[in-house]
This record gives C-alpha cells, structure tokens and sequence, in this order.
C-alpha cells in the first residue's frame, strides 16, 4: 500500500498532539488541578464538557428486557 509522505506525517503529529493532551490530563490529575472543559466527558458521575454535548443521560448499559429475565439463572 502506498501513501502520500503528507498523510503519514499528518498521523505522526496527530499522535503527537494525543500524546501531550493525555500528559496533559493526568498531570492535572495528579497534580490535583482541574482538567480543561473540553477534555472532560464525565465529571462527578454527570455528563460534562465534550460529553455533555455528545452522549446523553440514560442506562445504555442496563440491558434490555431479554437479558433481565437471565438475571438470576
């Protein structure tokens, strides 16, 4: 497979960027200093920052109906 050397480079930086917002976020953490709003999904179990735009609140996890019934088995 052949790509353009533009495309790679364009991964290589992207991965870049991840990696030094990941440190970011954990050195917040540890550090015990609040994290930026657009970093955040949930924030003290409530949909917040990116997450508050993207998901909504719900139990998607729940199970369905189906799957209650084999609960106790």
């Amino acid at each position: 497979m052949v790509e353009c050397p533009g495309c790679v480079d364009t991964r290589l930086s992207a991965q870049a960027r991840y990696a030094a917002e990941v440190r970011e976020i954990l050195e917040c953490w540890f550090h015990g200093r609040p994290i930026r709003e657009e970093y955040l999904i949930v924030d003290r179990g409530t949909l917040a920052g990116a997450g508050a735009h993207s998901y909504s609140a719900g139990d998607a996890t729940g199970g369905s109906d189906e799957a209650a019934r084999f609960k106790d088995l």
